[in-house]
């Protein structure tokens, strides 16, 4: 039986697209394994897939800037406390919105009345693990209790220490 051009390019627009694996693309289509992989190879299909995804990202993820920021520099020229505390706070802002953004294209991506293919489940879960880590890091949940990540400073005495008094009597 020959293969109609319509079928073939509907094979290709589903896994381009990324719904299915060439596997799961022959077999919804009536196509051979071997059939599909030979023309995918000869097509270039994978390197089209990439490029698709690519530019489905592209329309997620805002471009980066033509420049760096300028770097932050205190109003008075010192670096203080309050200072550092306000740009943390800014920057934890910014994480914590870029987060809640990410968390809600997944979520309309998952709740979707077509259901994503094997595939797409995986990007997504790679996804959603990345953003767990990072919110992770962005609340400070990361550190191991117990073990801080530069060892304490040596403690220097002028005199040797006194024993520290307690409650009990003495005879």
């Amino acid at each position: 039986m020959s293969i109609t051009h319509e079928i073939w390019l509907r094979c290709k627009t589903d896994y381009i697209t990324g719904k299915g694996s060439l596997r799961e693309v022959a077999g919804r289509h009536g196509v051979a394994k071997s059939s599909i992989e030979k023309r995918a190879r000869n097509e270039e299909w994978t390197r089209l897939r990439r490029e698709f995804e690519a530019a489905q990202l592209a329309k997620l993820i805002p471009a980066a800037p033509p420049s760096l920021p300028p770097v932050p520099v205190a109003p008075d020229g010192v670096v203080s406390d309050s200072w550092l505390a306000q740009r943390v706070e800014i920057h934890y802002r910014q994480n914590a919105a870029l987060l809640d953004k990410t968390r809600t294209l997944l979520d309309a991506k998952l709740t979707a009345s077509e259901k994503p293919s094997a595939d797409e489940l995986g990007k997504m879960t790679t996804a959603l693990s990345g953003i767990v880590s990072a919110e992770i890091a962005l609340l400070g949940l990361n550190r191991k209790k117990g073990k801080s990540r530069r060892p304490p400073p040596p403690v220097l005495y002028d005199d040797p220490p006194q024993p520290i008094p307690t409650n009990e009597p003495t005879n």
